[in-house]
């Protein structure tokens, strides 16, 4: 006999820890087989919830945002030698100065230096009249009275006032004047349709010094460089955001700039030129000879005024010489002056006395020119001298010899070294002396 009957199967089990009821559908069964009952049961216990699905998981909420690394890789930047100069704004001005006789209205120097076998050469970037928005002589107290020579607070200055005036950014040319009793300084504005702004993450401009301008200039080159911008520069203005400190640069558009390597002689006014200093060893076009530490034109003539040389327009360089007939500076007579030039050991050799900076004796106020040396050290010696004109001069003397040759002439200033015989290690003194007739 049968009956029909639904079966409801309790089937244990964990979800999250906690049980749930499987629940079989209605069917027909066979109450005289208990097999056929487990067997049907159990095929029509599929596993579904009873009472409703689970609960959905807590919402958490919208993932965040996805901030990529600040730099795709290290930028090397490496701090300048020496950030501060004497007047560091003179850098700034001769660029300024170049783009003027260049027919541009500005020019910047993006601190980087190279020497392709014809002197140095600064990288100058020069603003045309597309990259130009103007310029105006601003009261110093209206920039808040930074000092010309503080590069990073006239940049700031500079910027700060070009944006209030509706422009997009301004640099000073780091010249002044006092105009109708006002000191004032120059600021160059720059427009919107000529730059950009940008905020980078220090780590582009390889981590700088804020206050070495010359690296700030290097690392917002090589920024622009590597991003596209034809010529950037540093506002020096640092801002801290939520996802840290950024630098704020300026970069200017296509068009507006040009590149040029400039010759120091030509950048720098103040060197290279007929009677200037050299520029970095170099002399400008025409004047590429120096002596006396001055750029001159023409071949160096030969050396006078010295000792057995030629007068120098009649005249000898010390005042124990004088210009004989002959035209020859020639040795006065022996006067009665003298002093001792005293010689230290060396403490890498036992043997050996040295002194690299001599006294000079001076007869108004010429150097003094030697007559006679007289060896008072005690020991026998080979002497060597080269004086201030870099003549040397080289003698082996017995304790307690004079002699004049071969040092007549010469000046007691320079260089003076003794190598002793006879002593050693133990017995060796700690200094020696000559006595100079001058």
């Amino acid at each position: 006999m049968s009956s029909k009957f639904h079966v409801s199967l309790l089937i244990p089990a964990l979800l999250g820890g906690a049980a749930f009821i499987a629940c079989a559908p209605a069917g027909e069964f066979d109450d005289d087989s208990a097999e056929d009952l487990t067997g049907e049961a159990e095929q029509q216990a599929i596993c579904t919830t009873c009472g409703g699905d689970p609960p959905d998981p807590p919402d958490p909420g919208e993932p965040p945002p996805y901030t990529p690394p600040p730099c795709s890789a290290t930028h090397t930047n490496p701090a300048s030698p020496t950030p501060w100069l004497n007047a560091p704004s003179s850098m700034h001005r001769y660029a300024g100065r170049y783009a003027d006789r260049s027919g541009f209205p500005m020019g910047f120097l993006n601190y980087h230096k190279a020497n392709y076998g014809q002197g140095t050469v600064w990288g100058t970037f020069l603003i045309n009249q597309h990259g130009y928005a103007g310029w105006e002589d601003v009261p110093q107290t209206t920039l808040g009275n930074p000092n010309v020579n503080d590069i990073p607070a006239m940049m700031r200055a500079a910027h700060t006032i070009a944006v209030a005036r509706g422009h997009a950014a301004g640099m000073p040319t780091f010249e002044e004047a006092v105009k109708n009793g006002v000191h004032v300084k120059g600021i160059v504005f720059f427009p919107q349709s000529g730059v950009e702004i940008r905020d980078v993450h220090p780590c582009e401009l390889g981590y700088p010094n804020i206050n070495d301008y010359s690296q700030m200039f290097r690392g917002a080159n090589d920024y622009g460089v590597r991003n596209g911008l034809y010529a950037t520069y540093p506002t020096f203005h640092t801002l801290s955001t939520s996802q840290g400190t950024r630098h704020r640069l300026v970069g200017f558009k296509a068009g507006k700039t040009e590149w040029r390597d400039v010759r120091e002689a030509d950048l720098f006014t103040t060197c290279g030129g007929a009677g200037q200093f050299p520029c970095s060893g170099q002399c400008d076009t025409g004047v590429n000879h120096f002596w006396d530490d001055r750029c001159q034109a023409g071949p160096k003539p030969p050396p006078c005024g010295n000792y057995n040389q030629q007068c120098c327009s009649g005249g000898c360089n010390f005042s124990t010489l004088y210009c004989s007939a002959q035209n020859v500076c020639e040795q006065h007579g022996s006067s009665t002056s003298s002093t001792f030039v005293g010689m230290s050991r060396d403490p890498a050799n036992f043997f050996r006395f040295i002194n690299n900076n001599v006294p000079n004796p001076v007869f108004s106020p010429t150097h003094a020119t030697i007559t006679s040396i007289e060896n008072t050290s005690g020991h026998a010696m080979q002497l060597r001298h080269v004086d201030v004109n870099g003549v040397p001069a080289v003698i082996n003397l017995n304790a307690g010899q004079t002699v004049s040759q071969p040092f007549t002439g010469l000046t007691v200033a320079g260089s003076w070294s003794a190598d002793l015989s006879g002593v050693t290690q133990t017995n060796s003194p700690s200094s020696i002396s000559v006595k100079v007739q001058y």
